[in-house]
């Protein structure tokens, strides 16, 4: 380690214990900025299983290269992270990850107090996500959006013991704030089967309010087969423990009909 009061700079740093080993480096300049890494790498996860709750297996590297400006005070970070054997002690879950999942992302907290999630990546056998999202920590305003596209739904299939095959994709959207935050989602398998029963398309959309205690929204619902297509809508709420039906509407195939 060396320095002069303004700069000053660690070259090396080695933390080894039983579970893993960290490697840092750290670097100070201008009397305001310091630009670090760091890699934790553990070699056997298995060594961790009890902190997890759930037996563990395979490896795990951890990389983040992270500036701190102190004046104007901001924060950026880039963090990726990869798996190699990985199970996660649960036979359908292991199917999903792979083995192999990795996960990426840049992070800012700047100095008006929003924190930021931009890129965030995650690529398993079945799915790939991506993301991002903000908080502002001061007002509370929300927002995000996270992009899910499984290409083959048939190991996702495997995974919960049921013959799936087709391709399908998820759209999530968060708004609102922290304490009354909202969102939306949208998706669609085409084409799709599940158990023998094919059907062309199968999409739909659903909203919700009143998050997390009283869910207020919409769904709508509608699947495709040949040149026949049917839709389902409702409104729904959801309030200490009762979930209220109104506003449904079934159309298609020659049947329509409304209820309360």
């Amino acid at each position: 380690m060396a320095g002069d009061g303004r700069t000053a700079s660690v070259d090396s740093l080695v933390v080894t214990t039983g579970a893993g080993r960290l490697d840092a480096t750290a670097r100070l300049s201008e009397g305001r900025r310091i630009d670090a890494t760091a890699t934790l790498a553990v070699a056997d996860l298995a060594r961790l299983s009890d902190l997890a709750g759930r037996p563990l297996a395979g490896s795990a590297t951890l990389g983040a290269d992270a500036t701190l400006l102190l004046d104007p005070f901001d924060v950026s970070a880039v963090v990726d992270l990869a798996a190699d054997g990985l199970s996660l002690g649960d036979p359908a879950l292991d199917r999903l990850t792979g083995g192999a999942p990795t996960l990426g992302a840049a992070v800012t907290l700047d100095a008006d107090n929003r924190l930021s999630i931009h890129g965030l990546t995650l690529q398993a056998a079945t799915l790939r996500a991506d993301g991002d999202a903000m908080v502002d920590l001061t007002g509370g305003d929300l927002s995000g959006r996270v992009d899910v596209a499984a290409p083959d739904l048939a190991p996702v299939g495997r995974a919960v013991g049921t013959d799936v095959s087709g391709a399908g994709t998820v759209a999530l959207a968060l708004g609102g704030s922290l304490d009354a935050p909202t969102a939306s989602a949208s998706w669609r398998a085409a084409p799709l089967a599940v158990a023998g029963v094919r059907v062309a398309e199968l999409s739909g959309s659903a909203t919700a309010t009143g998050l997390p205690a009283r869910p207020t929204g919409r769904i709508a619902l509608r699947a495709a087969t040949g040149g026949e297509a049917v839709t389902l809508a409702a409104g729904y709420a959801f309030d200490d423990g009762v979930l209220t039906i109104e506003g449904l509407a079934l159309d298609g195939a020659g049947v329509a009909g409304q209820g309360a």
